[in-house]
């Protein structure tokens, strides 16, 4: 394939092995869109209309593939615009530990749209349905129910004072033990 720099507005360029096909195409922009796929036929192309200096809409040939990408990129668009509204990721030195944020952004997000298609199949006349902060902050509610990290400190408490009242009664048996050898000692 050619360096970028060598690229003409509306050059295409292509090859296939078996299934699989490579193909770049310029369009306006300074460097050339790069595609492999398993699904397009790269000798395949097809006409797009884009707007050169003066306004005007031109056709210009672009492969199949580069066209589907453009037509239904939108979903994978929406979906990362979900997860960057509100992702739960932290920075971290792990790679597992991204991925696994990943994943919980990527579930929680795919829950949420699953529940706008539901709302919209069931209330055909009112799409009323909570933004994603307030479905993330009813998934937490619902997820965390009635826990509560005061019981656990409250019972790591209750611990903690037997464990005192333990000592001390202890401390105590070794004094008064240590007291009675001291004056059994004594006596003999």
């Amino acid at each position: 394939m050619k360096k970028d720099n060598k690229y003409a507005s509306g050059d295409i360029e292509y090859a296939q092995c078996d299934d699989i096909s490579a193909m770049r195409w310029k369009d306006r922009g300074s460097k050339p869109v790069t595609l492999i796929s398993n699904m397009h036929n790269a000798a395949e192309h097809c006409v797009v209309l884009r707007r050169n200096s003066r306004g005007e809409k031109v056709p210009v040939s672009c492969p199949t593939g580069i066209s589907d990408y453009n037509k239904y990129m939108g979903g994978v668009d929406k979906f990362d615009q979900y997860i960057a509204a509100y992702t739960i990721s932290q920075k971290s030195r792990r790679w597992w530990i991204k991925l696994f944020y990943y994943f919980i952004d990527t579930a929680i997000v795919n829950s949420y749209i699953l529940y706008i298609l539901y709302k919209e199949s069931c209330n055909k006349a009112k799409n009323k349905y909570v933004s994603q902060l307030d479905y993330r902050s009813m998934l937490t509610d619902t997820l965390v129910n009635n826990f509560s990290c005061r019981k656990k400190l409250l019972y790591l408490h209750k611990k903690k004072v037997q464990k005192k009242k333990l000592n001390n009664l202890l401390l105590n048996m070794y004094q008064s033990i240590y007291n009675h050898i001291d004056v059994v000692s004594c006596v003999v």
